[in-house]
């Protein structure tokens, strides 16, 4: 994942991160997640669909997304954007490997 971003982008994905882990737990839960997409102006979200999201980020299923989750995800979007340059959430497609 390192070669994907420079390392001016980790720090923002490293200070995006952060500011989403408002509880400073180290992981971001349903809630921060769904802030997070508010944000990104995704504010019609069911619970299904918003639930359906973070089931898929959160790799391991531990109930929240811990840093090397978001990053993958981060990835994940970053080479959906390239090939599309959609302004839309795909998560399909994303797995832990």
């Amino acid at each position: 994942m390192a070669k994907r971003f420079s390392p001016e982008e980790r720090t923002q994905l490293r200070n995006t991160f952060k500011n989403y882990d408002r509880d400073a737990s180290g992981a971001i839960d349903k809630s921060e997640f769904q802030q997070a997409l508010k944000d990104m102006g995704h504010d019609d979200m069911t619970e299904e669909k918003l639930q359906a999201m973070f089931n898929v980020v959160d790799l391991n299923h531990d109930g929240v997304i811990d840093w090397s989750e978001f990053l993958k995800m981060m990835e994940h979007l970053k080479i959906q954007g390239t090939k599309r340059k959609s302004q839309s959430i795909n998560l399909k497609g994303l797995s832990a490997a």
